[in-house]
């Protein structure tokens, strides 16, 4: 069963990472292009926020909260749990009360016309995904290592 689990959180983790990464380097290409590449971008980025990231991210905090409860020797407690549970819930907080706001207030600004209105609300989650991405980058580096354990 841990190696199931294991193979789960990693792929979904590796899909949340990678997923993001992706979308950070074509996002800033795309707004910076304006006008229908930065409409259609953020309409892609819309839909994808709303199926992929959170199958990704719900998948991989369930998969590791199933690894920690079949494991005889990690716990709640272990300092590199602490950390992914802490990512995790930064991410999630983040995604959803803070850039998904601003992402839909920056595509109405872009249907309407107003490139440099979109364009700097963008920015702001732009600027979230960077911190995001280093976040769960150390955390991801705190479970390779385990630290604490």
């Amino acid at each position: 069963m841990r190696n199931v689990l294991l193979v789960i959180h990693v792929f979904c983790a590796m899909l949340w990472l990678g997923g993001g990464l992706a979308s950070l380097l074509s996002r800033q290409r795309m707004l910076a292009m304006g006008g229908a590449a930065a409409r259609s971008w953020m309409k892609n980025d819309e839909a994808l926020g709303k199926v992929f990231f959170p199958a990704a991210a719900v998948i991989t905090g369930l998969s590791g909260i199933g690894l920690v409860l079949n494991s005889p020797v990690y716990g709640f407690g272990s300092v590199f749990v602490i950390i992914g549970i802490a990512a995790w819930v930064y991410s999630a907080v983040g995604n959803s009360a803070f850039v998904v706001k601003k992402d839909r207030l920056a595509l109405a600004a872009y249907e309407a016309g107003d490139d440099a209105k979109g364009a700097a609300l963008a920015g702001l989650g732009t600027r979230f995904h960077y911190s995001d991405g280093a976040v769960i980058f150390v955390a991801l580096a705190a479970m390779v290592y385990r630290l604490g354990a």
